[in-house]
């Protein structure tokens, strides 16, 4: 599921768009290149977002899986272009 797209549905962030970094069974850590970035991502529960497809979603799923230099910046633009 990494470099997918996960818009919050609940939550003081509903209608925040991020960018799937990890996930587990019932939680996401999410980054937005902004506030929560790829070394302090944000956890949310599973049942609290809706998952969407990307184009850009490779590129960053590598970026992310090697944590890359300009990760960060590469989450930035692909969240703004929404």
């Amino acid at each position: 599921m990494n470099g997918r797209i996960a818009v919050s549905k609940a939550g003081h962030d509903a209608g925040k768009a991020y960018v799937i970094v990890g996930c587990d069974r019932e939680f996401l850590l999410l980054a937005d290149g902004i506030g929560r970035k790829l070394g302090n991502p944000k956890r949310k529960n599973l049942r609290h977002v809706e998952v969407c497809e990307n184009e850009e979603a490779s590129k960053l799923k590598q970026m992310i899986s090697e944590k890359a230099r300009g990760c960060d910046e590469a989450i930035r633009q692909v969240l703004h272009h929404l």
